[in-house]
């Protein structure tokens, strides 16, 4: 959303692979030292999440070295972001945790099983919602429940994560359940 109504300012900056190997063998404490040498005011912007994950911080390093185009490479259009919003927190927790039998009886599990004798359980992408819990499930470490618990607290987090993020920007928000605007 972010990207299509303000642009990317950073988009214009190549992805270095070299650098990015060298950074990522530093630790997050070492990072923050670089980026603050780097770009202090980007540095002195980030949140707690952004100041603690490698990748973003080997990223801001990355775009402070190559220094960023100030221009968009995007002409943003005039836009109006509206959305929609679950009153109660229970309703939310039973789609999400529905959704996610849901997912399982449609095969996470047993993707989830190939996946693993192709890839490396350490790559980013095995790091998305969900893979975590059934990784530790097929490893003994979760029962079924468990699995479905975990998923579903990681799937809430990153609801209240979202609906953070969008209350910090210009949003004419409607509540479902009443069919009033919240704004």
């Amino acid at each position: 959303v972010k990207a299509i109504t303000n642009g990317i300012e950073t988009m214009s900056v190549p992805l270095n692979q070299t650098l990015r190997d060298e950074l990522s063998l530093l630790s997050i404490t070492k990072l923050k030292e670089l980026l603050n040498e780097q770009d202090h005011a980007k540095f002195s912007s980030l949140n707690n999440s952004d100041a603690n994950n490698p990748r973003r911080l080997i990223r801001a390093i990355e775009i402070a070295i190559h220094g960023a185009n100030p221009k968009s490479i995007f002409t943003t259009p005039k836009s109006t972001v509206i959305g929609l919003k679950y009153s109660v927190e229970s309703i939310q927790r039973n789609k999400i945790t529905e959704r996610v039998r849901q997912r399982i009886e449609l095969g996470a599990v047993e993707e989830t099983k190939t996946l693993l004798t192709k890839y490396d359980r350490n790559l980013q992408s095995m790091s998305a919602i969900g893979y975590q819990s059934i990784i530790n499930y097929l490893g003994g470490e979760f029962s079924e429940e468990e699995m479905i618990e975990s998923w579903v607290k990681g799937e809430l987090d990153y609801v209240k994560r979202q609906l953070t993020w969008f209350n910090k920007q210009s949003v004419i928000w409607y509540d479902v359940d009443s069919n009033t605007t919240v704004i």
